[in-house]
């Protein structure tokens, strides 16, 4: 666990993986696979320790916690839509129409690049809404977060005439390099 230092706990379990190998030569790759469930990492900064043996001595440690080529990061989203007063969660159907979407991230990396797009659904069908001009009602902002974890609000303004009624819920995804990897 990047934060705590500590081994990856989870439901009382922890991850190690091991291979055995035969160096044929001085410099080489292998490559450790940890299957773990998302819950166990989801909104935290893994980072891997790894240690060589000649049999049972040790020959070699690579164990910095603050090492970004030995992390990754799982990120986690958390929403919270509301009308233009925060908290709000009744909204009059009118020509122009805010909805807002507080969206909490956790587990990003510092610095880096994220596409984060939201969509108006309809809570009864689950169908994305559409604009007067029949295209889904989508918002994108771009994020480049400075800590690992904060908020930021995606602001929808929309035609409310026909949403008279209906019930609306947000949908968000994070992508990075065009890979979707919260929702």
């Amino acid at each position: 666990d990047g934060e705590s230092g500590e081994p990856l706990q989870y439901e009382g379990k922890t991850w190690t993986e091991e291979a055995a190998f035969v160096a044929e030569a001085a410099d080489g790759v292998i490559e450790l696979q940890f299957d773990l469930p998302g819950e166990a990492a989801a909104g935290k900064r893994i980072v891997v320790f790894e240690s060589i043996y000649d049999g049972e001595t040790v020959i070699g440690t690579h164990a910095d916690i603050t090492d970004e080529n030995q992390s990754v990061y799982y990120p986690v989203l958390k929403t919270s839509a509301s009308g233009e007063v925060p908290g709000n969660k009744e909204i009059f159907a009118g020509e122009e129409v805010k909805i807002l979407d507080k969206v909490t991230y956790e587990g990003l990396l510092p610095g880096a690049q994220y596409r984060l797009t939201g969509s108006l659904r309809s809570k009864e069908s689950g169908e994305p809404l559409t604009g007067k001009d029949g295209q889904p009602i989508l918002r994108e902002v771009t994020l480049i977060p400075d800590k690992t974890c904060g908020v930021v609000t995606v602001e929808f303004i929309v035609d409310g005439t026909d949403l008279a009624g209906e019930e609306v819920v947000v949908f968000e995804s994070l992508a990075m390099d065009g890979q979707v990897i919260a929702e």
